[in-house]
C-alpha cells in the first residue's frame, strides 16, 4: 500500500487529490489485497481513514495546495 502510494505522487506531475489517491490504489488488486488480508469487503475500496494516516505521517515531506476548490497532495520542495 504504502510503495504503491508513494509511487503514485512520485509519478504525478503537479499531484493528485486525496479522491484520486483513493480511486486509483482501489483499483490494484495487490493493494486491496494486502489491506483486506482477513476478510473481503461487499465493495473493493481502501478504507479512506488509511490513506488518511498515510498523508499525515508524511506531513513533512508534502504540501496541499488548492487548486481550482480542491487540495492537490504534492511532494514538497523549495522551487
Amino acid at each position: 500500500f504504502v510503495h504503491r502510494a508513494l509511487a503514485l505522487l512520485t509519478a504525478a506531475k503537479s499531484g493528485l487529490s486525496h479522491g484520486e489517491l483513493e480511486d486509483t490504489l482501489s483499483l490494484v488488486d495487490e493493494v486491496l489485497d494486502s489491506v483486506f488480508q482477513y476478510w473481503k469487503p461487499p465493495s473493493p475500496r481502501i478504507p479512506p481513514l488509511l490513506l488518511t494516516r498515510l498523508l499525515t505521517d508524511l506531513s513533512a515531506y508534502i504540501v496541499l495546495r488548492g487548486i481550482d476548490g480542491v487540495d492537490i497532495v504534492a511532494w514538497y520542495h523549495r522551487q
